[in-house]
């Protein structure tokens, strides 16, 4: 995402305006306009970077005019997903108490360890690959951005179609 939102910024640099204010040191650190275009557009990535996959749903449906998701569903299930890494990542898989707030829907108790047998990682990575790809393609179409002819992601025999 922040490689796609680097692209769009520098395509469309008006997106970036905002309220936000910055130092004349800042300003003053850069050789050319462009240089400083460039690093601004850096550090308002970076930050998106840090919010929450909800929070910069928000964010880029508000100021570019897109959603991150094509439907509820998918938000919901993308949003489960990156929970669920942070459970992984930071918590050892066991389910939190912010996880359960979250994701009050889910079968884990706070306590429990998430755990998905090969076929559901299988199916989870399918999803992200397809939400990944129309995604991509909803971006090209709005905001122009270079690209390479998609390529349908193949059925893999005896695993569900992950958009199920």
């Amino acid at each position: 995402m922040s490689a796609v939102l680097e692209l769009i910024y520098h395509q469309y640099p008006g997106a970036l305006r905002s309220k936000e204010r910055v130092d004349v040191d800042y300003v003053l650190q850069f050789n050319s306009a462009e240089d400083l275009l460039h690093a601004l557009i850096e550090r308002k990535v970076h930050g998106l970077s840090f919010r929450s996959l909800t929070d910069l749903d928000e964010y880029v449906s508000q100021n570019l005019g897109l959603s991150l998701f094509a439907n509820k569903e998918q938000r919901a299930r993308a949003v489960r997903l990156v929970d669920v890494r942070n459970l992984v990542v930071h918590n050892r898989g066991v389910v939190n108490r912010i996880f359960k707030e979250r994701n009050p829907k889910s079968d884990e108790a706070v306590g429990d360890r998430i755990s998905y047998n090969h076929a559901d990682a299988l199916g989870e990575l399918l999803f992200t690959i397809d939400w990944i790809m129309d995604l991509d393609f909803r971006l090209i179409q709005k905001f122009k951005v270079p690209t390479k002819p998609r390529v349908p992601r193949p059925k893999i025999p005896g695993f569900p179609d992950a958009s199920h």
